[in-house]
């Protein structure tokens, strides 16, 4: 019993020591802002930081999914001397359409962050309107007056008085 409670003790003061360490160092933490260009460019920036200082070099793995989880793109990137990353990518168009969720994380000194932010990419000129611009040009080529030919290809004059 008395062994229990001396093996107790100390697992307790090893996880307060470790639970300290990592208090002293500070929590790490990503940020991530998102923006979208256009209906195929995405543009994702943040930073990595630890105890309010940069975290240089920290490797940051991304994840983008539709709003059905499909994984539209994934990868990493390396942050720079101030902690800062940036990704721009472009969406394949036969990629499902937004909103998109961006997941990032990064590892630093056994600790790890994780954030995420959704987008949703605004169209240029979306796909559905086609056949109806279509229909629209066909009638206002329609609604112009067209002027008439005799058979010999002579272009009639309208009479304004018959």
């Amino acid at each position: 019993m008395r062994r229990t409670v001396i093996i107790s003790v100390l697992f307790a003061l090893a996880l307060i020591a470790q639970v300290t360490v990592v208090l002293a160092q500070g929590a790490l933490v990503i940020t991530i802002q998102a923006t979208a260009s256009n209906s195929n460019q995405i543009t994702f920036t943040g930073q990595v930081t630890q105890a309010g200082g940069p975290v240089a070099n920290a490797v940051v793995v991304y994840e983008i999914r539709s709003a059905n989880s499909s994984l539209i793109a994934s990868g990493f990137t390396t942050a720079n001397a101030t902690g800062a990353y940036s990704r721009s990518l472009t969406v394949l168009s036969s990629s499902a359409p937004g909103p998109y969720t961006i997941y990032v994380s990064a590892s630093h000194n056994g600790q790890s962050a994780s954030s995420s932010t959704s987008i949703q990419p605004i169209p240029e000129f979306p796909a559905s309107a086609v056949p109806l611009l279509l229909f629209l040009s066909l009638c206002i080529l329609a609604s112009k007056k067209v002027p008439r030919r005799d058979s010999r290809g002579n272009q009639q004059v309208p009479n304004a008085l018959a």
